[in-house]
């Protein structure tokens, strides 16, 4: 039916949108996606500024540093890594349980 709205945004239309600009030193993280929202709620840097449902589709409105905001150069997925970081991400771990336990 022409001109009905739907009441719950597809996989494509759930986006997230970052706006910052050269006189603000904090960036506007608009989104519709839930773990973007679950992981920015978690984040002591984010503010939330505003949340609402659209439909039944949650989204959130945060502020956050925009020197967090990172555009990354290259793809690490897949890529091998040497013993030393092997062994960072090892005593990391350990650390990471030993402090969940206390």
């Amino acid at each position: 039916m022409a001109g009905v709205m739907s009441k719950y945004l597809s996989r494509l239309e759930k986006e997230t949108v970052i706006t910052m600009n050269d006189e603000e030193s904090f960036a506007e993280v608009f989104t519709h996606q839930q773990a973007v929202i679950t992981k920015l709620k978690r984040n002591p840097h984010a503010t939330l500024t505003e949340e609402g449902m659209f439909g039944s589709t949650a989204w959130a409105r945060f502020e956050l540093p925009k020197h967090l905001i990172s555009f990354r150069a290259t793809d690490t997925r897949g890529r091998e890594r040497t013993p030393a970081q092997i062994a960072a991400a090892a005593a990391g771990g350990e650390a990471l349980q030993r402090n969940r336990k206390t």
